[in-house]
């Protein structure tokens, strides 16, 4: 699985070897936005849905009851960062973004 990360100063990207990310590794991820002067309470995660089914699923600890996604306050969360979950985003692939560092750009008509 691979992530990417996109930030004010630069477009990281990190490659993991396991299929799924763990909670581990997504706390990792918001640690290098972090460190690329990313604003986390800007930052949102963008998965595919059957990804996000996966990790509603996968314990954070092998004998706790917390789920790597939580739903709170009407979002599903990762360690407390939004999470956005959409069929056209690419399976196995996670995006973390600072979204306050996107300029959405239109182009012609509607």
């Amino acid at each position: 699985m691979s992530s990417l990360l996109l930030s004010p100063v630069a477009v990281l990207s990190k490659t993991f070897s396991a299929a799924l990310l763990d909670h581990g590794e997504l706390v990792d991820m918001m640690e290098l936005l972090a460190d690329a002067n990313g604003d986390l309470t800007a930052a949102r995660f963008l998965i595919n849905t059957s990804d996000l089914a996966d990790l509603l699923t996968q314990r954070i600890s092998l004998g706790g009851g917390e789920t790597t996604v939580t739903y709170d306050a009407g979002n599903y969360r990762i360690a407390g960062v939004p999470v956005l979950a959409t069929t056209p985003a690419t399976e196995g692939k996670v995006l973390l973004a600072d979204m306050s560092a996107i300029t959405l750009l239109f182009y012609g008509p509607p």
